[in-house]
């Protein structure tokens, strides 16, 4: 049975965070532990935003002029997507 270390803390004590050590122990107390495996993203550098404003671009057909709140000032976007709305 796969077990989210994540997961596991919503319900017991878990005495560590090192999936390696918290193998030891719960072997040592009876559970066998086949394997643990450390799943990271696999993507990084993304950022998501908030469409706060979309407007036609002046000099384009299909592109449109997009406010986008990123947690900061709000970035001007050009953007071709025509699939979503404020």
């Amino acid at each position: 049975m796969k077990v989210s270390l994540r997961w596991l803390k919503e319900f017991v004590a878990v005495p560590t965070d090192n999936p390696a050590e918290l193998a030891e122990v719960l072997a040592s107390i009876g559970h066998e532990v086949e394997a643990y495996e450390l799943l990271e993203p696999a993507f990084s550098g993304v950022v998501v935003g908030r469409v706060e404003h979309i407007e036609q671009h002046p000099n384009a057909d299909r592109l449109r002029f997009c406010k986008v709140s990123v947690g900061g000032e709000p970035q001007e976007i050009v953007c071709g997507a025509d699939n979503f709305e404020v």
